[in-house]
């Protein structure tokens, strides 16, 4: 063998830091698609008012943070990680009564607030857990004192969304942060609300614990959709593979809705929602019509322990799941879409975010 044949191939692209080709790739991975069920799409008011009825009654509630650094210090990446790790900490300082090593039982405050999970900073829980960390614009790296940190909570669920009051009274006397994480003051406690006239804005959360009211999903008019066009854009790390699947995710929009639909549902049964299901069959007979434009994503590798317990199934620390970022365009009528795609807005979609994962932008 000649000398030649030992050395690497010539480089023909540049790879960023936890940018790269996907490891182990088969020659039997398969192109992941979603094929919608047969059948005519309904009318897009008929379908706008079965996806308001499959959210009405769902609570959901998203908490606004703004403080400042009181030392210097590092907020790593991803940084709905590091916001997740002080979060938990702090419930589990002062609200949580479970003993041992987890928190399980229904009746504690830290689990109705948390879900399932290990106490402390570690990356333990459940998948659909009770909360969602939206965190794309908090600033990463090493941070002076007196630098301004912001993040944004939503909390799914009646028995999270009803402990919101004592979370914001500890919030605003935090105990002291977890080893090796700089100390936070929060100095604004804020929750989104739909005013009269149909617009969202931030109030404070009171001081004397009065009730958070939670955000109709189903009469949100923001962000506005374009009917003929429509953009998704991909904030943080999302995966569209479901686990243990293989594949090249095909930027098709019946595959979005797809992963939209069953993570919706399945984070609505998790927290206790009764009503309608979504009609994920008609929503994909819409989505089969949709015209890819422009594909602007990039592949990058998770951690897959980010997603969620695995149950009782041994975990392998060092599997990494691919996930997209980046942005990508259809054209079509997307005007039926439009309660499930503002509601995704502000959700998130896909397992993973309790620690920032899943965070979307839709427009």
């Amino acid at each position: 063998m000649s000398s030649d044949d030992t050395q690497d191939p010539p480089r023909t692209h540049r790879w960023f830091r936890r940018e790269g080709p996907l490891p182990n790739r088969r020659p039997d991975d398969h192109r992941v698609t979603v094929q919608a069920p047969e059948g005519s799409a309904p009318e897009p008011a008929e379908l706008q008012e079965k996806i308001k009825a499959a959210l009405r009654g769902w609570p959901v509630a998203t908490i606004r943070l703004v403080g400042t650094m009181e030392a210097d210090g590092k907020i790593s990446r991803p940084p709905g990680r590091f916001l997740r790790a002080a979060l938990g900490h702090t419930v589990d300082t002062t609200l949580c009564s479970c003993r041992g090593y987890r928190c399980t039982s229904r009746a504690c405050v830290g689990h109705q607030l948390l879900g399932r999970r290990a106490r402390g900073p570690d990356v333990d829980g459940e998948a659909w857990s009770p909360l969602a960390v939206r965190a794309s614009n908090t600033e990463t790296g090493t941070r002076i004192r007196g630098a301004r940190l912001g993040a944004e909570l939503l909390f799914v669920g009646h028995e999270a969304v009803g402990q919101l009051p004592r979370l914001a009274e500890v919030l605003r006397n935090p105990p002291p942060p977890p080893e090796q994480h700089p100390p936070i003051r929060w100095t604004t406690i804020q929750y989104l609300q739909l005013d009269d006239e149909g617009e969202l804005r931030w109030r404070k959360v009171p001081d004397d614990g009065g009730a958070v009211p939670p955000l109709p999903l189903d009469l949100l008019n923001e962000p506005r959709i374009r009917k003929g066009r429509l953009t998704l854009t991909f904030l943080s790390p999302t995966p569209l593979v479901r686990r243990l699947e293989r594949g090249v995710v095909v930027p098709e929009l019946p595959l979005v809705i797809d992963r939209i639909t069953r993570g919706m549902g399945a984070w609505m049964g998790r927290t206790g929602h009764k009503g309608p299901r979504l009609p994920v069959d008609d929503l994909l007979r819409v989505a089969a019509a949709a015209k890819l434009v422009a594909d602007n994503t990039r592949t990058v590798e998770i951690p897959s322990r980010l997603l969620g317990a695995q149950g009782n199934e041994e975990e392998d620390e060092e599997a990494r799941v691919p996930s997209l970022m980046g942005s990508i365009t259809w054209k079509g009528d997307f005007s039926g879409l439009s309660p499930l795609l503002r509601a995704v807005h502000h959700l998130g979609m896909g397992p993973g975010k309790q620690y920032g994962l899943g965070e979307i932008n839709v427009r």
